[in-house]
């Protein structure tokens, strides 16, 4: 057993952090503890947090990409180096990207794209320009042009509001 305040209580929660989020009454522990906290306070925020989950980040052409997930589908923001929001990436529609990938020092960078009905495409993306253009695709025998998708909002017993996606042919009547 781990005894509080023994210097044998903190050795053990130092191999293998089980007790990280308890109290530790050794005081090792806590200056160590402290001083990681200090270092944190040093830290400068570059991208605010958001109502969206941040999935990755890529820097390319002196740009910062985000990519978040919002109401589970995929938005590539841009910021400038010091955070300042540049605007977004246009994709085709809704589905999930994943990118961009490149170089700092490179104006281009490449990010893919896929959704539903769209197989996987890869896109060119110039940084300067602020422009995207098809680079590769998925050759398949289907026609995404034929089907749509729509995303909709269910509201479950609780109350939770829950997304769907809607993937039909183009034309068709819901009802």
């Amino acid at each position: 057993a781990c005894l509080y305040g023994t210097a044998d209580c903190a050795d053990r929660v130092h191999a293998d952090g089980a007790l990280v989020d308890q109290w530790l009454a050794s005081e090792r522990w806590l200056l160590e503890r402290t001083q990681r906290l200090e270092a944190l306070r040093a830290w400068k925020e570059v991208i605010p947090t958001s109502a969206d989950s941040i999935e990755n980040y890529a820097l390319v052409g002196g740009k910062i990409f985000v990519q978040y997930l919002h109401n589970v589908n995929t938005r590539l923001a841009i910021f400038s180096a010091e955070g300042k929001p540049e605007g977004e990436i246009k994709l085709p529609g809704i589905g999930t990207a994943s990118g961009p990938s490149g170089e700092w020092d490179s104006p281009v960078g490449y990010y893919s794209f896929t959704s539903f009905t769209t197989p996987p495409v890869i896109f060119r993306y110039d940084v300067k320009a602020n422009k995207s253009k098809e680079w590769a695709r998925v050759k398949v025998p289907f026609d995404s042009e034929a089907f749509e998708t729509k995303q909709v909002w269910a509201t479950s017993r609780d109350g939770t509001k829950v997304p769907m996606f809607l993937v039909h042919k183009k034309g068709l009547k819901l009802d």
